[in-house]
């Protein structure tokens, strides 16, 4: 696997705290979690390959319990496909029909929820 260099941003905006995991290449640890705090949407890369095992991104998604996971780097590996089967029976699936979404507190799952989001243009 690639390794060169780990990235991760933390948004909040409107009580809603959103982290972006771009191209981590290494699971996290709970003292990682810790610093990083309360997340309430995880962009997560979910190619399996060139960033995080799948098994790494499931512990994260475990460890950091966000209410909304948006997979990204999926177009890579067949990663959707192979992520959505690892995580199936896990968490709910859902498919979005559009590449913009509109959240609130309010509006977020009360639970882990995955949301794939079609590829804009």
């Amino acid at each position: 696997r690639a390794t060169n260099g780990n990235s991760i941003f933390v948004f909040e905006s409107a009580g809603i705290c959103i982290a972006h995991l771009s191209h981590l290449h290494h699971d996290l640890t709970p003292e990682d979690i810790t610093k990083i705090g309360r997340v309430d949407i995880l962009m997560v890369p979910v190619d399996g390959y060139v960033t995080m095992s799948l098994d790494e991104v499931m512990h994260v998604i475990e460890l950091m319990k966000p209410r909304l996971v948006l997979p990204c780097h999926w177009d890579l590996f067949g990663g959707p496909g192979r992520f959505a089967a690892r995580a199936e029976g896990v968490y709910p699936i859902k498919s979005g029909e559009s590449s913009v979404i509109t959240v609130s507190r309010e509006s977020l799952p009360h639970a882990t929820e995955i949301l794939f989001l079609p590829q804009g243009p």
